[in-house]
C-alpha cells in the first residue's frame, strides 16, 4: 500500500484548507518525509480568490523599473560590485530610460547584464528598483548563464518612497557570468507553470529519503507529474523525473 496526498498551488484548497502557495519546498519535504509516494497537486483558489499571494485573477506579469544591480560575496558583505542600468544589453520592447531599466513586464524582452566573480561560488544579487503605488506584488526572473533561473519577487509598496532593493542568492562561475532578467507571463499558462514548477524543484529528495546516501540531480519525489486540465490538475503514477509541463518559448 502506498500513501498519496493532495494539495493546491493556491493559497487553499478546494476544501478552503490551506494550500501550497509559499510553502513549497518545505510541503515537498514534509511529504518526502512522510514517505509519500503520490501527490494530486490542484490549481485551486489561485484565479478565483483575491487572498491568493499573486492577486487572483491579477498574474504576476508586471517587473518594475532597475535602476542597477549589486553582486556580493556571501563571505564579504562590504564588497558589492554594482552595474549600472546604462551597463545592460537589452531585448524586444526593454530600454534604458531616466537611468532606469524599463519594459520587462509582460515578456516584452530582457536585460542582460555581464557580471565578474573572482571566484566560483554563492553570490549575493541585489536589484534596485524604481517604485510606485502597487497593490500586487510585481515579478521577475534572473537567468544566471542561461542555466539556473531564480525568481526576484517585489512587495506591493504604496510608493512612499523612491527606491527599493530586493535580495536573492546564486551560484557564480568564476570570471565572466551573465544574467539575464525577463518576466515571461502574460497570463494563466506560465502562472501555472512557474507553481508547479516551484513544488517540482522542491521535491528532489534530502540525503536519506528512498535509501539514498545523498540527493541525486535530475531525481524528483514526485513522479512525471501530467497536466489534466487547462487549470492544472496534476496526478502522480510512480517516482520517475520530471514535471511535465509547457514552458513558454
Amino acid at each position: 500500500m502506498r500513501l498519496g496526498l493532495y494539495s493546491s498551488c493556491g493559497d487553499l484548497t478546494c476544501e478552503d484548507l490551506p494550500g501550497s502557495c509559499g510553502h513549497e519546498e518545505t510541503d515537498a519535504g514534509t511529504f518526502a518525509r512522510w514517505g509519500v509516494s503520490y501527490l494530486k497537486y490542484d490549481y485551486c483558489h489561485v484565479v478565483d480568490m483575491q487572498t491568493d499571494a499573486n492577486g487572483g485573477k491579477q498574474f504576476p506579469s508586471q517587473t518594475p523599473p532597475f535602476l542597477y544591480i549589486g553582486i556580493t560575496p556571501l563571505d564579504e558583505p562590504g564588497k558589492e560590485a554594482g552595474y549600472a542600468a546604462e551597463t545592460a544589453e537589452v531585448s524586444g520592447g526593454v530600454r534604458v530610460e531616466d537611468g532606469a531599466l524599463r519594459g520587462l513586464s509582460c515578456n516584452a524582452g530582457w536585460a542582460l547584464f555581464r557580471v565578474n566573480a573572482p571566484s566560483a561560488g554563492t553570490y549575493s544579487l541585489a536589484v534596485c528598483y524604481q517604485k510606485s503605488f502597487s497593490e500586487r506584488r510585481q515579478f521577475a526572473l534572473a537567468a544566471v548563464n542561461d542555466a539556473d533561473d531564480y525568481e526576484l519577487w517585489f512587495p506591493r509598496s504604496s510608493g512612499w518612497s523612491e527606491t527599493g532593493r530586493v535580495h536573492v542568492n546564486i551560484k557564480l562561475n568564476q570570471g565572466e557570468n551573465t544574467i539575464r532578467f525577463y518576466n515571461p507571463v502574460t497570463g494563466q499558462k506560465e502562472d501555472s507553470y512557474l507553481r508547479y514548477r516551484r513544488m517540482e524543484r522542491g521535491s528532489l529528495p534530502p540525503p536519506g529519503v528512498w535509501g539514498t546516501t545523498s540527493a541525486t540531480p535530475g531525481i524528483r519525489f514526485w513522479p512525471a507529474m501530467k497536466q489534466q486540465t487547462a487549470c492544472g490538475s496534476f496526478s502522480a503514477p510512480a517516482r520517475t523525473t520530471t514535471l511535465t509541463c509547457s514552458k513558454w518559448a
